[in-house]
């Protein structure tokens, strides 16, 4: 049925960017922007029946589609390098790289990193935005926070976000490192709208993710001015760059000594404020929007021909 309308409004491309187009119209664009479907491991973090066949069921329909499409835009170099390699998987001779933006409310004028005088009355703020699910491991997070205050840091972490399968996981976190509530809050959702105000209220972004296709989240970091402790894993150092603190999201060890290492420098935190803004800079939804719109012509004059 959609390939008759689109045929009857004379389309010259059909563009499907959640990723799935059985339409069978030619050409068309299709887009990925899910990990989870292709990262068995990180898919089976969930213990949900049902999460574990909504990506089997995904993961076939984009396989279908990838196969059958004109043309197919990845958001990372990363994830276009892991889908690439799956066996079984054909791609369309046609693909690019088309990184998401960020908005410009995120960009933060006022300058609260170099802070120098952190006591336990007045805390380096720490948060993590993210919905509360298997692989985003805020429970190694909050050890972590724990064990930084354990040694003398005076740091206090804001945790953002809907809740999600692994909710109870990190509220027993938090009941045993912080049964007072001293310094852990889990605020739960807030208003997209309002989310640049948390992050202007922020020290020191922490993102502790393991799988991730492009994090808008992390982009929000970035162009708030906030320097991150990151995860290692998926595409987060090809976003972050050299000049990233890095972390394994696994190792609550690790996590604590790339956020001291934040902590006890300004300069560090400086730096890494000025090149984070800098790269989200170049990642605005104009440019996404242009390179999208010059990809979907490429692609139906190369159909043509």
């Amino acid at each position: 049925m959609f390939k008759a309308i689109a045929e009857k409004a004379k389309c010259d491309v059909v563009f499907a960017p959640g990723g799935t187009d059985l339409s069978g119209f030619n050409p068309s664009v299709t887009m990925s922007r899910n990990m989870l479907p292709f990262e068995k491991d990180e898919a089976d973090r969930y213990r949900s029946f049902f999460m574990r066949v909504k990506f089997f069921l995904l993961r076939k329909s984009w396989k279908i589609s990838y196969k059958r499409t004109n043309g197919l835009i990845f958001l990372t170099k990363y994830a276009g390098k892991i889908i690439s390699r799956k066996k079984n998987i054909y791609l369309p001779s046609g693909t690019k790289i088309v990184p998401h933006g960020v908005d410009a409310r995120f960009f933060n004028s006022d300058t609260h990193l170099t802070r120098k005088d952190f006591t336990f009355n007045s805390p380096c703020r720490l948060i993590y935005v993210s919905i509360v699910d298997p692989y985003k491991h805020h429970w190694n997070v909050v050890h972590a926070v724990g064990s930084l205050r354990a040694s003398g840091i005076p740091v206090v972490l804001d945790l953002v976000g809907p809740p999600g399968e692994s909710l109870d996981r990190l509220k027993s976190a938090i009941h045993l490192v912080d049964p007072t509530n001293e310094f852990v809050n889990y605020l739960g959702s807030v208003p997209h709208e309002s989310l640049q105000n948390y992050y202007k209220s922020a020290d020191i972004g922490v993102f502790a993710s393991t799988c991730e296709n492009m994090p808008n989240i992390l982009l929000e970091m970035m162009a708030s001015g906030l320097p991150v402790a990151s995860s290692h894993f998926g595409p987060m150092p090809e976003i972050l760059g050299e000049d990233g603190t890095y972390f394994n999201p696994l190792d609550i060890d690790s996590i604590s000594s790339s956020i001291a290492a934040l902590y006890i420098s300004p300069e560090k935190r400086s730096l890494q404020r000025d090149s984070n803004i800098r790269k989200a800079r170049e990642l605005s939804w104009e440019r996404c929007a242009d390179s999208t719109l010059d990809f979907l012509v490429e692609t139906h004059i190369n159909f043509k021909q």
